[in-house]
């Protein structure tokens, strides 16, 4: 059994209940809401597996800056699982942003549908600062051309297996 139709009702549901008229899933099974004119909310009915997921851009990534600090702090939210409310971050294919995604079952009722999408934009909203600041703080940082003698820390040892 098939619950793309209750996830069509959940977005209708939705739109009227903020006044916006019209919300369905396109011929993709996907649709995109835009929160505060900067967050853009997909969200895509996966027919096969029965879910909806709610994906959304944290960051842009351009090829010429340092991504180290950025990776770090996406794999450490993912350990975050109660303060991401069930969401976790991802590279999208082309490695061109970093995405945040949730995905529940298609079965799910209009409240859980609601509390969902409410909690997912506020992560997303919090997570974009939180990337903000990443940016402001490893642009302020020393370059990592310093040998780790001027700025007094060890070396890290070297990465692999040790017996």
């Amino acid at each position: 059994m098939s619950f793309k139709k209750n996830v069509e009702d959940h977005l209708k549901h939705f739109a009227q209940s903020i006044g916006l008229g019209e919300l369905a899933l396109n011929e993709n099974n996907a649709c995109g809401l835009c929160f505060d004119d900067k967050m853009i909310v997909n969200i895509e009915y996966l027919e096969e597996d029965d879910c909806v997921v709610f994906v959304a851009s944290i960051k842009q990534l351009y090829p010429h800056e340092s991504k180290e600090a950025i990776y770090e702090k996406a794999l450490l939210l993912n350990l975050q699982h109660h303060s991401m409310q069930g969401a976790y971050t991802a590279l999208s294919n082309d490695k061109s942003e970093l995405l945040l995604m949730k995905s529940m079952k298609a079965s799910l009722d209009y409240g859980l549908f609601e509390s969902n999408l409410e909690k997912f934009v506020n992560t997303l909203e919090g997570l974009i600062n939180e990337f903000e600041r990443v940016d402001e703080n490893s642009s302020e940082s020393p370059s990592s051309s310093s040998s780790s003698s001027d700025n007094n820390i060890p070396p890290k040892p070297p990465a692999g297996i040790m017996v």
